[in-house]
């Protein structure tokens, strides 16, 4: 019972506010720039050659692929990066969902990128291109039996003839 009034915790070894107001404001450090460039080690090499730069993406895609992420293993085997300038490529995704799969990847891939083809500037844009309607792709079973319709007309002949129902 004799422990009531004793605090848990011990404050007495930490400074009190008229300590900090007694010590020195530190100087701010003067950075001289040509200093600081010239420490610089890494060296930038921009993408001058395609190829190179389609070999590091063959390898980054084979990587997913070894780590079994089908779903962007498919969209990058869709949508080839076009590389713009030396320092930039552009990946043209069709819609939202892919471009929010991209940006999740995104830290990943540029390093393994920038490593591969020594080029520590390479950026990346995604572009999210609208897809017309000949690039949609049927999902439920009315829109597949609607597209095969649309290719051969007599299908819907033989539908009602059979009086088939589309679940």
């Amino acid at each position: 019972m004799g422990n009531e009034n004793k605090p848990a915790y011990n404050l007495s070894g930490l400074p009190s506010l008229k300590d900090f107001a007694k010590q020195p404001t530190p100087t701010p450090k003067v950075v001289d720039n040509n200093a600081a460039n010239e420490q610089k080690t890494e060296v930038t090499t921009p993408v001058n050659d395609k190829k190179d730069f389609a070999a590091a993406w063959d390898e980054y895609v084979q990587g997913l692929r070894d780590a079994n992420k089908r779903s962007l293993v498919g969209l990058f085997e869709k949508t080839a990066p076009d590389v713009q300038n030396a320092n930039v490529f552009v990946l043209h995704v069709p819609h939202k969902v892919s471009a929010d799969m991209v940006e999740d990847e995104r830290q990943d891939m540029m390093v393994f990128l920038r490593r591969r083809t020594g080029n520590m500037d390479l950026t990346m844009q995604v572009d999210i291109v609208q897809s017309t309607e000949n690039d949609i792709v049927p999902y439920t079973n009315r829109e597949k039996f609607d597209s095969l319709v649309q290719k051969n007309p007599k299908l819907m002949d033989l539908k009602n003839a059979l009086d088939l129902e589309i679940e």
